[in-house]
């Protein structure tokens, strides 16, 4: 039985959020300081987002943002080499 149980059991159980929103969002709050206006503010801000999710443990994210698409490669290259993996996604308003 030792022998068994000491097998790989072909699962990992990975923590994941698959509901991420970024500044796009309009209820999504950033610090006051935050600079989102210029390309190195975004990749700062993008590096910290990675750095809170991996302060977390987490390590897949879906960032699932309202009709844009625009942060999922600047957060996806942040994520690059932290050993978490970002899905991309979104979501449609409709009337």
């Amino acid at each position: 039985m030792k022998t068994v149980l000491n097998q790989p059991n072909g699962a990992n159980f990975l923590l994941a959020d698959l509901h991420l929103h970024t500044p796009d969002d309009p209820q999504f709050t950033c610090p006051p300081s935050t600079d989102l206006e210029s390309d190195p503010g975004k990749n700062d801000f993008a590096a910290a987002y990675i750095k809170a999710a991996k302060d977390k443990g987490l390590s897949i994210l879906a960032v699932t943002e309202h009709n844009s698409v625009e942060w999922i490669d600047l957060i996806r290259n942040a994520a690059s080499g932290s050993g978490i993996t970002v899905f991309p996604g979104f979501e449609i308003g409709t009337t």
